[in-house]
């Protein structure tokens, strides 16, 4: 085994359950690891698909203390270098850190990787007493601190009204809410668009198609684009058509006015 490429979860039994820890509840949190660490990846590399692929290289468990240690490694198929994959851990670790200081990522970590690190870390009391993740250098434990700085950072936001457009690339049908993603040509590399039951076939049959997408959009503070619109109404485009006006940034101005007014101009302009 390399050991700079390790990562291993430790999971803290309950003593409601004397311990013991339902397999699935650990899966999910290897599947989320997983998801997460792609999902960085993905940012960091501008690819789509996932890159990154592990296998358990081993299990133990600490049976006085109740702790479960799981420790994963990156499997042969990855497509990504060695020097890549470290990469993706360093920067791993260094944003969950950097939440839980500065309650904000940085500035190429879109909401999608927030929201996989939310899944990742939030777990239910009565499953696990605690959960830490580490590797050969750094650690962070999964904690209330952690939970609060990423769902304070999540739930910030600034509303307006519009329509944006994009490639339907991913739709999510399952749980309370249900959403796809569309990814612009310019501007944000992707949108994360929550829509009703009412609007699942019409989301359904958008699956790959250039879209508009109407609702209520929602803005981190001093960004011209959203991360999230609520869907009012999705209108498939056909092959020909253009929207670019969406899209449309100004260049340089000498309008005068202060940068937080520019950009509200902006969002109201698309």
């Amino acid at each position: 085994m390399n050991e700079e490429l390790l990562l291993t979860l430790e999971f803290e039994g309950t003593e409601r359950e004397e311990g013991r820890i339902l397999l699935s509840e650990m899966i999910s949190k290897l599947e989320a690891l997983t998801s997460s660490m792609n999902a960085v990846n993905r940012a960091l590399t501008h690819k789509r698909k996932t890159t990154l692929y592990y296998r358990v290289a081993e299990l133990n468990r600490v049976t006085e203390e109740h702790i479960f240690r799981i420790t994963v490694e990156p499997v042969e198929k990855n497509i990504e270098s060695r020097s890549r994959i470290e990469e993706t851990h360093h920067r791993f670790f260094e944003e969950l850190n950097r939440i839980r200081t500065t309650k904000e990522p940085s500035a190429e970590m879109s909401d999608d990787v927030i929201e996989r690190f939310q899944a990742l870390v939030n777990f239910d009391q009565d499953k696990f007493g605690g959960v830490v993740l580490r590797n050969h250098q750094s650690i962070v434990a999964f904690d209330d601190e952690l939970k609060s700085a990423i769902s304070s950072y999540l739930d910030s936001s600034e509303i307006s009204y519009g329509s944006v457009e994009g490639r339907l690339e991913r739709i999510n049908l399952h749980g309370k809410t249900k959403y796809f993603v569309i990814y612009p040509e310019s501007g944000p590399q992707q949108i994360r668009c929550e829509f009703v039951s009412d609007l699942k076939d019409s989301a359904k049959s958008a699956l790959d198609e250039r879209v508009v997408v109407s609702g209520r959009k929602f803005f981190r503070a001093n960004q011209p684009f959203p991360h999230r619109i609520k869907v009012f109404e999705i209108q498939t485009l056909p092959q020909s058509a253009s929207t670019d006006h969406l899209f449309h940034m100004r260049g340089e101005s000498d309008d005068p006015k202060p940068s937080v007014e520019t950009i509200r101009d902006l969002r109201n302009d698309w």
